[in-house]
């Protein structure tokens, strides 16, 4: 079973935010962009990402994961909201949440 949050240096940190927030880890600061645009499907996040591989590498995942998501779901699993939100962010993108695999009631 996965863990949600991990202590470390003294502040709680989702453990997937870890794997792709190598700035933070060296204690440089990340500017955000003032405006960030939309992506509107699985496959434009994965381009904006740059392609299958890189996606991968930027959310701390293999390449058949990313894949996997595209053939079963064409969505995002919910729990990877946040990291996948933080590498668009770097691109100055977004995601909405219809990318992603919440219950929505």
């Amino acid at each position: 079973m996965q863990t949600l949050a991990v202590f470390k240096s003294g502040n709680y940190r989702l453990s997937h935010w870890d794997a792709i927030s190598q700035a933070e880890n060296s204690g440089r600061e990340h500017a955000m962009p003032s405006s960030l645009r939309p992506v509107r499907t699985f496959d434009e996040a994965v381009a904006v990402l740059g392609g299958t591989n890189k996606a991968a590498e930027a959310i701390g995942k293999q390449p058949p994961a990313i894949s996997q998501w595209r053939a079963r779901y064409n969505q995002f699993p919910a729990k990877w909201f946040f990291v996948v939100q933080r590498a668009l962010e770097r691109e100055g993108r977004s995601a909405p949440v219809k990318l992603f695999t919440f219950v929505m009631r």
